[in-house]
């Protein structure tokens, strides 16, 4: 499928700079819980406040544009990657979904993907505090469990066979707003970040932001680094305009998504490198613009919210 790459005004992405957002939540790209899902005080809360889209310092208010797949970084970063045991262990329990192996080789997920996985959530949130302060999210919190949910399932294979990890404030709610997002299997190494599971009031909200601010969600989704990594938005779509909008509206393509993604597909390999850092901190540099558009209608859920 051919992506379009839109020609870039500068002029009104400088614009960008003064309009107001808010913190960032993402729609997990898997329907599964986390490892807990209690609330504390480690991480940002929702505080809508007038920042740019673009996040301060970044590759966009710098004019370099973000590093090609397989760019090397000059990014320093203490995590070596994944070992090539914590791939090895993920072809294998593709292979053997099954409690009585998972016991027998749980030593080697925990030493080689568990506490790995642990410090690579850290290094992250350090890179966050510049990035997007709104998105440090406590490891325990950002980290899936690699238990399945095999309730309603047909697939009763008790165990996914990735890692991944959500970073998200409280505020939003759990998965109906923005946010980043990244997983590391046999298969990929897969970055994304946006709206996968938004609520009808979140959907309509956001229509409503896209509808009265078509240009600036163009800027983002045309700027140059985000075509280079991502092409276009992605999701579900309606075959015609939604009911409330206008068929000629001038954002009638935009407002037809039911879900608004961007993500890039990387060899699995990759997470064994020294790059899988850098490569994650530049991508979500990349899709803040977009999180934090998506984020800008949205109301906060009085249950997550800080006394």
């Amino acid at each position: 499928m051919r992506r379009p790459c839109l020609p870039i005004d500068r002029t009104a992405a400088d614009l960008l700079e003064k309009q107001e957002v808010c913190a960032t939540r993402l729609g997990t790209l898997i329907d599964d819980e986390h490892e807990d899902d209690d609330e504390d005080d480690f991480q940002g809360t929702y505080n809508p406040a007038p920042v740019a889209y673009w996040p301060k310092g970044s590759r966009d208010t710098r004019a370099k544009s973000a590093p090609s797949a397989g760019a090397q970084s000059t990014m320093k970063t203490d995590f070596p990657g994944f070992s090539p045991e914590a791939l090895k262990f993920f072809v294998q329990l593709k292979r053997h979904n099954n409690r009585p192996w998972f016991l027998k080789n749980k030593e080697t997920y925990e030493r080689q993907i568990k506490e790995p996985m642990l410090s690579l959530v850290l290094e992250i949130n350090s890179e966050l505090r510049g990035l997007a302060p709104e998105l440090v999210t406590e490891p325990k919190r950002a980290i899936y469990r690699i238990y399945r949910d095999v309730r309603f399932s047909a697939d009763k294979s008790p165990y996914k066979t990735h890692t991944a990890a959500l970073f998200a404030p409280r505020g939003l709610g759990k998965h109906a707003c923005s946010g980043l997002y990244f997983h590391f299997s046999p298969d990929e190494l897969l970055v994304a970040g946006g709206v996968y599971m938004p609520g009808p009031k979140e959907l309509l909200a956001i229509r409503n932001h896209i509808a009265a601010n078509p240009k600036a969600l163009r800027i983002i989704l045309a700027h140059r680094q985000f075509a280079k990594l991502f092409g276009r938005l992605e999701g579900d779509q309606l075959a015609r305009v939604p009911k409330g909008f206008a068929p000629e509206h001038p954002a009638a393509d935009l407002l037809r998504y039911k879900q608004f993604l961007a993500w890039i597909k990387h060899p699995p390999e990759l997470a064994l490198s020294q790059e899988l850092l850098p490569t994650l901190v530049q991508t979500f540099d990349t899709l803040m613009p977009l999180v934090r558009f998506l984020n800008a209608p949205l109301k906060p859920v009085k249950k997550e919210m800080i006394a």
